[in-house]
């Protein structure tokens, strides 16, 4: 299994850990290379309600995407092939624009 594989594997089976580590850990994994995919995950795991196991599952399987991959994405270049991951990345799109515009 190569080292991405493992270390999502293992944020996938973190999942049920207490949800305040299980944060920290996603806040730190959530740091990407592109700052726009950053700024979007971020704003995600400020707003989402992550006390429900399937999304945090969900969540860190996401994270197993490629920067460029999420990139378009979360930017509805394309959508996931997988319809789970499409009504989860849209779930993303939704929440990180409602925080938004509460905001304002």
């Amino acid at each position: 299994m190569a080292q991405d594989q493992m270390h999502t594997a293992m944020l996938v089976d973190d999942c049920d850990d207490d949800l305040d580590v299980w944060l920290r850990r996603m806040r730190w994994s959530a740091r990407r290379g592109m700052l726009e995919v950053d700024e979007v995950l971020q704003a995600f795991l400020a707003a989402a309600d992550f006390s429900k196991p399937m999304i945090r599952r969900r969540f860190a399987a996401l994270l197993d995407t490629s920067d460029h991959m999420l990139y378009r994405w979360l930017f509805a270049i394309e959508t996931p092939q997988d319809r789970e991951m499409a009504h989860f990345v849209t779930y993303v799109q939704t929440t990180v624009r409602k925080a938004a515009y509460a905001d304002t």
